[in-house]
């Protein structure tokens, strides 16, 4: 823990030990080495460079920051050049983490092999992205037509999120609602892209009363519905059939991400006009690939304009991260029927646990009913269990024997705290931390993401680390 705390308040005698991280918060080390060789290369001082996908990324980059700057392209990769510490700087690297535009350390590794700076040969990746699709299209039981393949599951959710929201503006409709606490950057990318009026959260995603009331209410001017299902970290599921029903009635889009638990085990397009899901996890789960998806509903009164929309401005995966997702995906299901199992497992020793508080997962009280309506089959949960304490977080942590990480979805497993490394600024305060009390989210939980080792493996790590 004291390392968490250390990487979250950039103290040098951690952040000296990162070489890389999860891609959109930490710059992979062939990515930084392929900005300074270009700068070295052009001659170029008091710049701070970007390595983004595209120009368009780099024109939407511009828009975002508000600023002029310098863009080249080398060997396929687009350079934004700014001002070394100019506000643009600052806004720039936040326009990157949430929509995640930027190349790959794949792409990175085979400019500097291109440039001579590292050894080895550039490898064509001939990859028939046909075979990922029609996957992908069975698990969203729709055709591999209405699939979308992104450079992450944040730039599939940028992508539809602005389609919808200049579709719906047209119309006069510009209030999004965020139902539930979802993932840091999905919440990001609404607050800054919307005004402070046109965008509303409501963290109960079980009250659908209260949700067709605020509806109603907004019945005029409400664009769409953003959640998750269920949701992270707390694993809430909501009636997807009642509010798909709510936003189709008042002209309302919805979003939809089953990323937590994956869309194999629950049934969501047929209840969405648009569903993101961040293949990164499950569908590639080696933690060594960000790709993402988005899959549009054929029967949605958005489809065809969105179609359109999404096809022009999704930032298309690097054929070399594809082509990994393609080794990967061919175990998709077995990979994901035994995390279900061990999920089963472990969730079952946690809830008899003397010192666990609660876990919360996808069959815990409050959401087993919302979520065995849309599960495609029995005992299947997904990977995620997250858990309140009854000892200190600092001991637990510290002496349990797995991953440590943001990430879900791998075959190994892993834990982080949540909290911490989401939202550090709400843990840090007593006003984020009555915030997130009034959301009924405790600051110490820990996010666990199972993997397929032995369960009597899995289970021991746990037991040592929660004995007294």
């Amino acid at each position: 823990m004291a390392h968490v705390r250390g990487y979250e308040e950039r103290l040098p005698s951690t952040v000296e030990h990162i070489r890389s991280g999860y891609p959109r918060f930490v710059t992979h080390h062939l990515i930084e080495e392929s900005k300074q060789h270009f700068l070295k290369k052009n001659r170029i001082e008091g710049k701070i460079a970007y390595c983004l996908n595209s120009q368009k990324a780099a024109s939407g980059l511009l828009a975002f920051a508000g600023a002029g700057a310098d863009v080249r392209t080398d060997r396929g990769i687009t350079f934004v050049l700014f001002d070394a510490g100019s506000e643009a700087v600052k806004l720039a690297h936040s326009y990157l983490q949430h929509t995640g535009v930027c190349i790959s350390s794949r792409c990175a590794e085979d400019y500097l092999i291109a440039e001579g700076v590292r050894p080895g040969t550039v490898q064509a990746a001939e990859t028939d992205s046909k075979r990922v699709l029609e996957i992908l299209g069975e698990a969203h039981k729709t055709s591999q037509s209405h699939v979308h393949l992104a450079t992450s599951g944040m730039n599939a959710f940028f992508t539809v999120f602005r389609g919808l929201q200049e579709i719906q503006a047209t119309k006069g409709r510009t209030l999004w609602l965020q139902l539930g606490w979802l993932y840091v950057d999905t919440g990001e990318i609404i607050k800054k892209f919307t005004a402070p009026s046109d965008r509303a959260f409501m963290g109960d995603v079980f009250d659908m009363g209260a949700i067709r009331d605020f509806v109603s209410k907004n019945s005029d001017r409400i664009a769409g519905i953003v959640t998750e299902c269920p949701t992270n970290p707390l694993v809430e599921m909501t009636d997807l059939q009642e509010l798909h029903a709510i936003t189709r009635s008042a002209g309302a889009a919805l979003i939809l991400d089953p990323t937590l638990v994956t869309p194999l085990n629950v049934e969501v397009l047929v209840h969405s006009d648009a569903v993101i899901n961040s293949l990164t996890k499950y569908a590639s789960h080696m933690g060594d690939v960000m790709i993402g998806s988005a899959v549009l509903n054929p029967a949605s009164p958005f489809y065809k304009e969105l179609s359109r929309k999404v096809e022009t401005s999704i930032e298309n995966p690097y054929p070399r991260d594809l082509a990994r997702l393609a080794e990967q995906i061919e175990n998709y299901h077995s990979v994901v029927a035994k995390i279900n199992a061990n999920t089963m497992r472990l969730a079952t020793y946690l809830s008899n646990h003397k010192n666990i508080k609660k876990v919360y997962w996808a069959y815990a009280e409050q959401s087993r009913k919302n979520y065995e309506k849309f599960q495609r089959r029995a005992e299947a949960p997904g990977g995620i269990i997250t858990i309140e304490l009854n000892i200190p977080l600092e001991k637990f942590y510290d002496r349990i024997t797995v991953a440590k990480g943001p990430s879900f979805g791998s075959v190994f497993t892993i834990l982080c705290p949540f909290m911490y490394l989401a939202h550090y600024d709400l843990v840090q305060s007593e006003a984020g931390r009555r915030e997130l009390a009034s959301l009924h989210l405790d600051p110490d939980l820990v996010r666990v993401s199972v993997g397929i080792e032995p369960i009597e493996e899995i289970i021991a790590a746990f037991a040592e680390a929660l004995s007294d």
